[in-house]
């Protein structure tokens, strides 16, 4: 797999987790819900279809700079799916 390809996925795949991750921390520190608190899958999994409706169907049809790819689907819902089941596990 190529440099690039693999950093075009790479990137979808981490912009879910990342922006749970700041918005799982923010929460945690300015509503002291505490280090146990948890997402749910459900808003993880909706997270994922706004980002790829917004980068996938809603984008390629306003600018010619942006291009429907299954793959980035795949890769932003492998993301909630990691941190969901991975990530927010294994913090604090």
């Amino acid at each position: 797999m190529p440099i690039a390809m693999l950093n075009s996925y790479l990137t979808d795949f981490l912009f879910i987790p990342v922006v749970a991750h700041i918005s799982l921390t923010t929460v945690r520190v300015l509503f002291k819900k505490g280090a146990t608190y948890r997402y749910a899958l459900l808003p993880l999994l909706v997270a994922a279809s706004v980002t790829a409706g917004v980068m996938e169907l809603a984008l390629p049809k306003i600018s010619a700079d942006y291009v429907f790819d299954v793959g980035d689907i795949f890769a932003y819902f492998s993301g909630a799916l990691f941190f969901y089941y991975v990530h927010q596990r294994h913090v604090y």
